[in-house]
């Protein structure tokens, strides 16, 4: 029971910290001019492309992390820019309060 209880709060670990970081590349949309409802939509289906993509779309670095290659798939870079990077957290938790992500 307790080893079930642990992964359950993993996952759920997992589902806020990917949503966080979906609500801060929305944000990032945002804040680069592209309407609310769109940037969302733009996330969401590339999160979903990358889920569905083949070996073909995807290029492992020496690391072992992933780069999508693939149609629709590309993410945006968050700011790393103190007074843009606060920006992008205003706007992503306003994201977090209105989406499920």
């Amino acid at each position: 029971m307790t080893r079930e209880l642990f992964q359950e709060a993993q996952e759920e670990e997992f589902r806020e910290q990917q949503a966080y970081q979906k609500s801060l590349e929305i944000a990032t949309l945002i804040q680069q001019g592209i309407e609310e409802a769109a940037a969302v939509s733009i996330i969401l289906n590339a999160y979903r492309a990358r889920a569905d993509a083949s070996e073909h779309e995807v290029i492992y670095d020496e690391n072992g992390f992933p780069d999508y290659i693939g149609d629709g798939m590309s993410l945006p870079r968050i700011p790393t820019d103190p007074r843009a990077r606060a920006q992008v957290e205003a706007i992503a938790r306003r994201i977090r309060e209105r989406y499920d992500l």
